[in-house]
């Protein structure tokens, strides 16, 4: 990511206290920050088969940004 003739040196996601949402948001968002083919998230359940979840996008951030997720135990597991 750049801005004018400045790069994005890094980025800090602060999820603390975050109670969640829906699961295919977060993966959205996943998939604009990890590589492409990355595994994201698998989920499975007593009624549905498993399945798991794959950025299939070019990541927006450069490989050499830094990135930092802060979580607590307030942190949802779709946060």
């Amino acid at each position: 990511a750049t801005g004018g003739s400045q790069s994005l040196r890094g980025l800090v996601l602060d999820m603390r206290n975050n109670p969640g949402g829906l699961l295919n948001s977060a993966v959205d968002v996943a998939s604009l920050l990890v590589p492409q083919g990355s595994d994201i998230v698998s989920a499975k359940g007593r009624g549905f088969p498993g399945v798991l979840y794959r950025s299939m996008e070019e990541p927006i951030l450069s490989p050499s940004t830094k990135l930092t997720v802060l979580v607590n135990g307030q942190t949802a597991s779709a946060a």
